[in-house]
């Protein structure tokens, strides 16, 4: 789909274009506007488990790897409503 190069560390790490992508770390999916997702998992079919999207609406989505378009250094979503069965409630930004 896109020229994104994903390379597989196991299932809560890869690398996205020369970044590091662990759980808890935002990134953004090419086709979803702005919107800002919290990397959860990786499965080996090349897919994505990610938890955002509009704000107060959040939910559990899955994305092909490929369409991972920016990697975010800064934490902008807020903690609240993150499921306890992600790992990542009350992560600290």
């Amino acid at each position: 789909m896109s020229d994104t190069e994903v390379r597989d560390w196991g299932p809560d790490h890869i690398t996205v274009n020369g970044r590091h992508v662990q759980p808890g770390v935002e990134v953004s999916i090419v086709g979803q506007g702005k919107r800002r997702f919290r990397f959860i998992s990786y499965d080996p079919r090349g897919w994505v488990n990610v938890w955002g999207g509009r704000p107060n609406r959040e939910q559990l989505r899955s994305f092909e790897a490929d369409r991972i378009g920016t990697v975010h250094r800064t934490a902008k979503i807020k903690n609240s409503g993150m499921p306890k069965a992600t790992g990542l409630k009350g992560m600290k930004r």
